[in-house]
């Protein structure tokens, strides 16, 4: 009996024994100081200040952000992932929380909160919802974030697939030049290149064609005018309107090309529908519509 008091003792002196979860009401003082901690890293990205949001976290700082797709350790990985919001045109111009929770066990504190983010890119106001879980460890003025879980909460994801975005400039180019290079690799028998660029999912409907047309007959009809000699010797797109919703964008264009095949010339334009993908950071053509004039 005496060595099981002697052990209740020592797992005690260590903390190893559960004293239970203290919810924030009963330590104001230490909830008050949490939130001024959580409420100066929101103002430090706002400012787009790197030492202050160094600072904030400890060295030995584990957990995930937004765009996380692994364990980020210490505070240099952290600080490394934060990059993609310090770095970024994006401003942050005020923030507010709809929901606020925090429980403690013994010098280690649990806060849960939801946070609406009024962001800038620009002119043109964005919403961000974010859903966090930070661990901190201290006391008194002391508190120090060890660790976090930062994910977007299910209502800013559901929105931001519903909702009409236009992409920003980069974006844009890089959409067009996608479009382009796909029509390019069409007419020069590119297999490689409409490999990387059309999944297995295609659906695609040409003017003079059968209505349906699958990944096999593009790469089929592609080798086929590669095979004819068939050259390409213009390809414009004198109009292309954006809609991106998420992870997808339709491309509304017209289009001109003229083609060459054993010394005769042929031109073609029309209407073009074309639906793009982002897999894997890159920009995926999964359909298109084409009618001829």
């Amino acid at each position: 009996m005496r060595f099981l008091s002697i052990l209740a003792l020592a797992l005690a002196s260590t903390g190893a024994v559960d004293r239970g979860a203290v919810t924030g009401d009963a330590r104001p003082k230490d909830v008050a100081a949490i939130r001024a901690h959580v409420e100066r890293i929101f103002a430090a990205y706002q400012r787009k200040d790197r030492e202050d949001v160094r600072r904030t976290h400890a060295a030995d700082w584990r957990g995930f952000l937004t765009g996380s797709r692994r364990v980020l350790r210490g505070i240099d990985a952290y600080m490394q992932e934060a990059e993609y919001s310090l770095g970024s045109p994006v401003r942050l111009e005020h923030w507010s929380f709809r929901d606020y929770d925090t429980v403690f066990y013994g010098d280690t504190a649990i806060v849960s909160y939801v946070a609406d983010l009024d962001l800038k890119l620009g002119d043109e106001p964005l919403k961000e919802t974010l859903r966090v879980i930070d661990v901190y460890r201290g006391a008194g003025a002391d508190w120090q974030q060890v660790a976090s879980q930062v994910a977007r909460h299910p209502d800013a994801v559901a929105s931001r697939l519903q909702t009409l975005s236009k992409p920003p400039p980069a974006e844009r180019e890089k959409l067009l030049a996608n479009r382009e290079a796909v029509w390019r690799a069409y007419f020069a028998g590119d297999a490689n290149a409409l490999g990387q660029a059309l999944p297995e999912e295609l659906v695609a409907m040409n003017p003079g064609e059968p209505a349906w047309t699958g990944r096999r007959e593009v790469f089929e009809r592609s080798a086929a005018l590669r095979a004819a000699g068939v050259k390409l010797l213009r390809l414009e797109f004198p109009r292309t309107e954006i809609q991106v919703h998420g992870d997808t964008a339709i491309l509304y264009s017209t289009y001109v090309f003229e083609t060459e095949v054993g010394g005769r010339r042929e031109s073609h334009a029309g209407r073009g529908t074309e639906v793009f993908v982002l897999r894997d950071g890159r920009w995926v053509n999964s359909s298109w519509h084409l009618d001829g004039n």
